[in-house]
Parts: C-alpha cells; sequence; structure tokens
C-alpha cells in the first residue's frame, strides 16, 4: 500500500466500520422528501385538466394576482439588491463592534416563518411613529406597499446572505 494514498486507509484500520449504512440512509431519507415533492407535483398535475387551467387564466382575479405578484416581486428584488449588496459588502470585509448582533439579527426573517413577519409587521405599524405615518403620508398596511414590505423583509435576509458569501470568495485585490 503506497503511504500517500488515503483512499483504502479506513478500510484497512482493524475495527473500521463501512459507511454503507450511513449512506443508505442518507439515500433513503433523501429519495422519500424527493419523492414526496414529485409525487405533489404529479398530484397536482392530476387533479386538473390543461382546460380548467386556462380557464382559471382567463379569469379577472388570477390575471389581476399574477400581475400584481410580478409586480411586487421586481420591486422586492430591485430594494433588496440596494439593501443587501451595501450590507453584504459590510459584513464580508469589515470588522465593527456588534457586527455578530448584527448579524444574528438578519437571520431573523430567516428562520421566521413568513406568516410571522406579516404579523410583525401589521403590529408595528400600529406603534404611533408608524401609524402616524400611515394616517398622513401613505396606507402601508392592506395594500400594495405591505406585501413589498413583506416580501423585502424575507428576501433581503437572503439576499444579504448571499452577497455576503460572494464577497467573501472574492479577493479584495481583485475589487
Amino acid at each position: 500500500m503506497n503511504p500517500t494514498d488515503n483512499s483504502n486507509r479506513r478500510a484497512s484500520l482493524p475495527g473500521a466500520k463501512s459507511d454503507t449504512p450511513f449512506l443508505a440512509c442518507l439515500f433513503v431519507i433523501s429519495g422519500f422528501y424527493v419523492l414526496m415533492i414529485v409525487a405533489m407535483v404529479a398530484a397536482d398535475a392530476a387533479f386538473t385538466t390543461p382546460g380548467q387551467f386556462l380557464n382559471a387564466l382567463n379569469t379577472k382575479e388570477i390575471r389581476f394576482a399574477i400581475k400584481l405578484s410580478l409586480i411586487t416581486c421586481t420591486l422586492t428584488t430591485v430594494l433588496s439588491l440596494w439593501v443587501s449588496v451595501p450590507l453584504g459588502y459590510l459584513m464580508s470585509r469589515h470588522e465593527f463592534r456588534g457586527k455578530r448582533i448584527v448579524d444574528a439579527i438578519l437571520d431573523i426573517p430567516i428562520v421566521l416563518p413568513p406568516l410571522v413577519i406579516g404579523l410583525s409587521l401589521l403590529i408595528l405599524f400600529q406603534l404611533a411613529p408608524f401609524k402616524f405615518f400611515e394616517d398622513h403620508v401613505f396606507q402601508v398596511t392592506y395594500a400594495i406597499p405591505s406585501i413589498v414590505l413583506a416580501q423585502f423583509m424575507v428576501a433581503c435576509a437572503f439576499a444579504v446572505r448571499t452577497m455576503r458569501s460572494t464577497f467573501d470568495q472574492i479577493s479584495p485585490r481583485q475589487e
């Protein structure tokens, strides 16, 4: 056995166990999850016919929902980029007091369900300064800006993580 060849070293050690049962468990768990996704998509496809799908697309409400989703997602993406690029750069390239706290705060929208984020925003806009803003500047809650704001709170957290990871992989000399 070549001393530089580590590929079979573990298998040749006395008492070493094979990774086969562990890998088999990983494949079973992963396979079950993938099959569940495929089964859900297949169930959705079998539940409706193409004619029913086209009829639904022809309704005014569905067209409005699609248009609203496209508009709000586009606005959310632009706003997220405006915030996540500078914040990701700051988190990647600079050390500052409280960086760990900021990093932990940025995880909150990722770990909380979107429903909780939405409810928290509704509660926030019941507080005095935000209530004044809604009453005297423009309506946010139960309007299109609230959709963009809720999407932004979640999407921006993911975008900051992506931007930080991207800046971590770029050499500062290349900037």
